[in-house]
């Protein structure tokens, strides 16, 4: 969604256009599609200050992280889901597609009554959900950024 939001320049059209957009463009039916959740994602297993992350295509998500480049059976592990790091998981689309519908029931109207000040603070949708409003993802943003106390994190 935030890519759609910054090609179509959502941040330079009127409140009331902005608001079309809105309606129109987030709702799970559109954001939830099943051919989003397929049998290529994956989960990366995280470290240090990342946490873990589901990847639209586990092996593509690899191999453009540089796996395999030393170990050629890197990527061969990814895919059939035996890496220790990031492998994938045939069955987290159908869970992931499940658990989106109700995921955005509770986030829309959240996000519609902060969504005009979000574009005009520059900030993306998965800084609003993730960061402000889930806070899960507090030590992915820098604290200067945020206004967060660095002991805080």
């Amino acid at each position: 969604v935030d890519e759609r939001v910054k090609n179509e320049e959502v941040g330079r059209i009127s409140k009331k256009k902005a608001k079309q957009w809105l309606r129109k463009n987030l709702h799970s039916e559109r954001v939830c599609n099943r051919k989003r959740f397929t049998d290529k994602m994956g989960i990366g297993k995280g470290y240090g200050k990342y946490s873990s992350k589901l990847v639209e295509d586990a092996v593509a998500f690899a191999r453009g992280s540089g796996y395999g480049h030393k170990d050629k059976t890197e990527l061969e592990r990814v895919a059939d889901g035996t890496h220790e790091e990031l492998w994938r998981d045939r069955t987290v689309g159908a869970h992931a597609a499940n658990a989106c519908e109700k995921w955005m029931e509770g986030l829309l109207p959240m996000v519609k009554e902060k969504f005009e000040d979000m574009l005009m603070d520059g900030e993306t949708l998965n800084d609003l959900i993730c960061v402000e409003h889930l806070q899960l993802c507090r030590d992915l943003k820098d604290p200067n950024d945020a206004g967060i106390a660095p002991e805080e994190l």
